[in-house]
Formats: structure tokens, C-alpha cells, sequence
């Protein structure tokens, strides 16, 4: 399973796998994700565990929401 999750509007899942999958399956039409990949690589450098939801459906363009490790909540669930 790669964890990649794509509703038509949002794009959702970890950047190492969406570069990894795009990579292998896009390979006539990477000159179109090509910006979107260079994005990917310097979140990637940043963090390799980063998650991101890529929005390709807004009127200006698209847009990139991340989260990284210290993002993460943990929570205390009480006895």
C-alpha cells in the first residue's frame, strides 16, 4: 500500500511517496509537476518524514500545506 491519498481536488500523503510514485507513473507529463516536484525535494530536505496535502484545484495555481515530526500531539489519556 502506498499511502497516497488523491480525492480529485487534494493530493495527501507523505513527500518522499508522492515524489516516489509521480517518478514512476508520470513520466511524459513530469514537465507539468515539475515546479510541485522541486517543492517536494526542499520540504524533503528539510524533513524526509514530511506529510503534505497538495491542493491542485485552486484558481491561482496550487497550494502546499505541510506538517513535519514536530507537529506531532501527543496526548495523555487519563486512567
Amino acid at each position: 500500500m502506498i499511502n497516497i491519498y488523491d480525492n480529485g481536488a487534494l493530493l495527501l500523503g507523505k513527500a518522499t511517496t508522492i515524489l516516489t510514485y509521480w517518478k514512476n507513473h508520470y513520466d511524459e507529463d513530469l514537465e507539468q509537476i515539475e515546479e510541485i516536484m522541486n517543492e517536494l525535494r526542499e520540504l524533503i530536505a528539510i524533513d524526509n518524514t514530511m506529510i503534505v496535502c497538495i491542493n491542485y484545484e485552486n484558481p491561482m495555481g496550487y497550494t502546499i500545506d505541510y506538517w513535519s515530526d514536530n507537529d506531532i500531539i501527543n496526548k495523555y489519556r487519563g486512567e
